[in-house]
């Protein structure tokens, strides 16, 4: 404790909070005599309290067989190691909740033992000695056990307002692949038309001819329908 002799009418008690802390208490005389007395410290909140990590940014969330990997960036750590990242996903049509960690392991979460054919969304928190961070915003809506996004497709014009457009196959993620479908949008006023088949290559037709088009895919199995692809390069039907 430290002893400082003040007069009465002066700030008389203060508070220093820096890592691990540090209060002083003020004396002041008691009496013209100078007799001095103590006054009790009273905490107060310091400029240079820690904080605990910041909220992660969700990345994206890719469906597997029974499970998710989700993607993340870290948030600031407020110069504390983070010692555990964890991923928590929830169902909004009933499948069973689960949450995965990372100890320390920057980089995409599998969670496992999701349920089939439901769609989830996942969040990440960050946690270090100082504490918890909040939990970051959800990821993208999935469907666990649809298929993967099919590969970008290559197109070829066919004829006029016809599209070819091939593609190679996702994963299926453990049930076969049902369907495929392309769907074709004019980035300059052209009609938007689809084709569903069972395999590569798929053709559109009745396009407006003369405009141009970038087409997508996804592929179907009894699960759900997983993510379009990328979608391709430009091509004048």
């Amino acid at each position: 404790m430290s002893r400082v002799f003040l007069p009465r009418q002066v700030l008389i008690t203060f508070v220093l909070s820096i890592a691990v802390g540090l209060s002083v208490t003020v004396w002041v005389p008691a009496s013209s005599a100078g007799a001095a007395e103590p006054v009790a410290a009273q905490p107060r909140t310091s400029a240079w309290s820690v904080a605990g990590p910041g909220s992660p940014t969700i990345g994206r969330a890719t469906a597997g067989n029974g499970s998710t990997t989700v993607a993340f960036t870290p948030g600031f750590d407020g110069g504390i190691t983070v010692v555990q990242y964890a991923a928590t996903c929830v169902s909004s049509d009933g499948g069973s909740r689960r949450a995965a960690t990372s100890f320390g392991f920057v980089g995409p979460i599998v969670v496992y033992g999701l349920t089939n054919s439901k769609t989830y969304r996942c969040t990440v928190n960050a946690t270090t000695a100082q504490g918890q961070s909040a939990p970051s915003a959800a990821s993208n809506l999935v469907t666990v056990g649809a298929p993967g996004r099919p590969t970008k497709p290559r197109l070829s014009r066919i004829g006029a307002g016809h599209l070819k457009v091939s593609f190679a196959s996702p994963a299926s993620h453990g049930a076969p692949i049902t369907r495929f479908k392309a769907v074709c949008r004019s980035t300059d006023g052209g009609v938007s038309r689809g084709k569903a088949g069972a395999a590569s290559p798929l053709g559109v037709k009745r396009l407006t001819s003369g405009k141009i088009y970038t087409c997508t895919v996804t592929a179907t199995n009894s699960r759900g329908t997983g993510p379009a692809s990328v979608a391709s390069k430009a091509v004048r039907a």
